[in-house]
């Protein structure tokens, strides 16, 4: 068992914070935890979290994380917009009140914005997919060339490495 303060030391956090986040977690499903364990997330998002089944929390957890949007006040707005089917019984609850307090119009406004991010991000992830295939057929044709692979291979060490990864990975992918 390792002592309290060297894990305090070797984390940089108190052990009553490293409690609360674990204390904070339980009740959401690993996968969404997984999903926004590297993002800078409000504790009381996990609350927001509590309120939804496991589908719920994962549905909700991409779409944060497609958005780029990590704010309780968007993820009240995601609970507001999921079908009954993926709300606890408190969710449900909440949902009524967010219904009362909360102006249905910007929600839905919310939701749709999600949808455009959502869609802009596949757009943009299809055109670097394009560029890295470019990009590895051109490292390619640099080092099939006699000339340029010697010269790479005294000089440019690192760098033929580089265009072999490049090459590897892409080749690898088209293989799936």
């Amino acid at each position: 068992m390792v002592p309290e303060h060297k894990i305090e030391k070797a984390l940089g956090l108190g052990v009553s914070k490293i409690r609360r986040r674990i204390r904070v977690s339980q009740g959401v499903c690993e996968q969404a935890v997984k999903l926004l364990e590297d993002k800078n997330c409000p504790l009381s998002l996990h609350k927001v979290l509590k309120l939804m089944e496991p589908k719920g929390q994962i549905s909700a957890a991409k779409l944060m994380v497609a958005a780029s949007r990590f704010s309780v006040a968007f993820a009240r707005a995601l609970l507001a917009s999921m079908p009954d089917s993926l709300l606890t019984e408190k969710g449900r609850l909440q949902k009524r009140a967010i219904g009362q307090m909360a102006d249905l119009e910007q929600i839905a406004v919310d939701v749709e914005t999600v949808r455009q991010l959502v869609r802009t991000n596949a757009k943009e992830h299809c055109v670097n997919n394009l560029r890295l295939v470019m990009m590895s057929k051109f490292a390619d044709k640099l080092v099939a060339h006699r000339g340029t692979l010697s010269v790479m291979a005294l000089q440019y060490k690192e760098v033929l490495t580089a265009f072999h990864e490049i090459s590897d990975f892409v080749t690898l992918g088209r293989e799936k």
